[in-house]
């Protein structure tokens, strides 16, 4: 990834992260992941992260940059607010 900086190829980075993500719905659905992650009767807290992986901020490592907390039961599904 390329920007005229190393923040702003970072940030085109999370961007391209956060679209592929927006656009996995088995993922970023909430009612995908419980029917994937909770099946039946079970029922469960999920969360889901987007990560990337920028090498030349902060020595590398894993950026959460999206994601999806939800809890399961088999009658409603509560999507709670994700601190990323």
């Amino acid at each position: 990834m390329t920007g005229s900086t190393i923040e702003a190829a970072a940030s085109k980075c999370h961007a391209l992260t956060r679209s592929a993500y927006a656009h996995n719905s088995t993922w970023s659905s909430a009612s995908a992941v419980c029917a994937l992650m909770a099946p039946g009767d079970a029922s469960m807290t999920v969360l889901v992260y987007a990560t990337d992986y920028f090498e030349e901020i902060n020595g590398g490592g894993v950026n959460r940059v999206d994601g999806l907390a939800t809890i399961c039961n088999p009658t409603a599904i509560f999507t709670i607010p994700s601190t990323l």
